[in-house]
């Protein structure tokens, strides 16, 4: 590469026997001659595109001008795997470590699912609702389920954020994401009630129902809370101190 009176060179994966083996650019005298030549042709036409891709040149030196353009020529080839490790590698950096965990587990077992690592470019919506068949086959529940799709999905939308891969059609376009079921938690006027009204015989359980009842009638506000801001302490069952704090 020829840039700015600067001359730099891009390491190819060919060894010749010696300097005689390459005349006017090809290679000669060798025994796979065709097939090396016919590789390096194709190499230059990926970099002469991503050359001709470059609107800036003459701000950058020949040495950033190859570091640009191997690592786009990186990119299309990128892996799974290798968009997983630079994400997780940030997360290290932030130090979730719960996050981290999940996402381990969640990108392994889609690797063993897919056999290996693959290029990013080669996944489809059948990829996808294959490994949600089989994650269902193997009794995983529907949240399970949706947790690791989404993880999966939050790595391919990161890939194509870094303009790793682009998708004509996303792989998970066609998936419907299974829904948590919703949990009945509210509890109705007459178990409140109920709460309110039962007839407790122990110190400690009149306590704990009142400082639920007490927690409710302040609209969830806890009852460290609400003890800090009266200046109020608790010394044993049945029994308060008020400290005027102001």
């Amino acid at each position: 590469m020829a840039h700015r009176s600067q001359t730099r060179y891009i390491s190819t994966q060919f060894i010749l026997d010696s300097a005689n083996q390459m005349k006017n650019g090809r290679v000669v005298k060798h025994e796979n001659a065709a097939n090396i030549n016919a590789c390096l042709r194709k190499l230059i036409n990926e970099y002469e595109e991503i050359l001709s891709s470059i609107h800036y040149q003459s701000n950058i030196s020949c040495t950033e001008l190859i570091h640009v353009i191997t690592r786009e020529q990186q990119k299309k080839g990128i892996t799974f795997n290798t968009v997983v490790k630079e994400y997780l590698s940030m997360m290290e950096a932030d130090d979730r470590k719960k996050s981290h965990k999940l996402y381990n587990i969640a990108c392994a077992k889609f690797l063993k699912h897919m056999k290996g690592d693959f290029p990013l470019v080669q996944l489809s919506p059948t990829h996808i609702q294959s490994f949600a068949d089989v994650m269902k086959a193997e009794g995983l529940k529907e949240t399970s389920i949706r947790i690791y799709l989404t993880l999966i999905k939050v790595i391919l939308n990161y890939a194509r954020k870094m303009n790793y891969v682009t998708y004509l059609v996303h792989p998970f376009v066609l998936f419907k994401m299974p829904v948590s079921n919703i949990r009945e938690l509210d509890l109705s006027v007459d178990e409140l009630k109920k709460i309110r009204d039962v007839k407790l015989f122990k110190s400690v359980h009149i306590m704990a129902r009142d400082i639920f009842m007490l927690t409710y009638y302040l609209g969830g506000i806890t009852i460290l809370k609400t003890g800090t801001a009266c200046g109020m302490c608790v010394i044993k069952p049945g029994t308060a101190r008020r400290v005027r704090t102001k």
